[in-house]
């Protein structure tokens, strides 16, 4: 983690024996620029001459991240060029190896891509930091972070599922979309949101419309930063989605309003904000997954 950027980031003070740039998106937009191409310029600065580096936009990858390779004479390798992953084999191919893969903790087409880049630079490495072949495919369960696309049912099989996570800007929000449209079926869903006021609330917002079928905004606390829960509600209303409601004064109020009416197998979304879902209950987020 190289915190906002990379080229003005702290820990881009020592040299790597690895660089990775898993996609490049926005946010952050006034410390790294207005746009992908100055985003991925400021995230290319971690990268050191002829030192590997791994970049993970198969898809559209950003020119400036590719151009900055060449200026810097670092030996790029791109996924989907170099190095690719078969989710349906489970099978990771590239540098003249196969590797047998278990699945992310959730099989979104990000986390097999984040795998991707990561036994890569396995590969990378394997002389400085050797883990077996078997070390990797004999994995059971993928390590999981707090509030990153957790499933929960801390009220039991009769009550909702709760999904947590910090999505903050449209691209993890798309991520958390697709999420949604594989797993919700006839389900119900409610979304308590809370946002800092300088992020991009309709961007962040309108993947998830389709799939949100009632909308609980909250205004952070603990922050100056918070967009208050008239100003979220604005925003969803300007865009059309459908009931949305106060979530009240805080998190407690907001758990109990969305889920009143969802019963087992519907689905409680929390989203919108580290300092959103920092104000759940931890036991919740260090229990088992549902």
């Amino acid at each position: 983690e190289v915190g906002l950027g990379g080229r003005l980031d702290a820990v881009n003070a020592f040299t790597p024996d690895c660089s990775i740039v898993t996609t490049v998106d926005l946010d952050h937009q006034d410390w790294l620029g207005p746009d992908r191409a100055s985003i991925g310029r400021e995230k290319a600065g971690i990268f050191r001459r002829k030192v590997p580096a791994l970049y993970g936009d198969a898809e559209d990858p950003c020119v400036s991240v590719l151009a900055a390779a060449v200026r810097a004479d670092v030996p790029l390798q791109q996924l989907g060029r170099d190095f690719h992953i078969d989710p349906l084999r489970g099978k990771w191919s590239g540098f003249g190896q196969e590797k047998q893969v278990p699945a992310p903790l959730w099989a979104a087409p990000s986390q097999w891509a984040n795998l991707a880049l990561a036994v890569a630079a396995l590969s990378l490495l394997e002389a400085k930091l050797p883990v077996p072949a078997s070390a990797i495919s004999a994995w059971t369960r993928a390590p999981e972070l707090p509030g990153r696309c957790q499933w929960r049912r801390p009220w039991g099989k009769d009550g909702p599922d709760l999904l947590v996570d910090v999505a903050h800007n449209p691209q993890a929000a798309r991520q958390l979309a697709a999420l949604l449209a594989a797993r919700k079926g006839a389900a119900r869903c409610h979304a308590i949101v809370g946002m800092l006021a300088d992020k991009d609330m309709a961007g962040t917002l309108a993947p998830l419309l389709h799939w949100v079928d009632a909308w609980y905004v909250l205004e952070i606390t603990g922050t100056p930063r918070a967009a208050a829960a008239t100003q979220l509600g604005a925003v969803l209303e300007g865009m059309n989605a459908t009931t949305v409601l106060s979530a009240g004064a805080g998190m407690e109020q907001a758990l109990v309003a969305a889920r009143t009416t969802l019963a087992g197998g519907d689905i409680l979304l929390c989203f919108g904000s580290f300092h959103l879902v920092k104000q759940l209950p931890m036991a919740w987020l260090q229990s088992d997954p549902a």
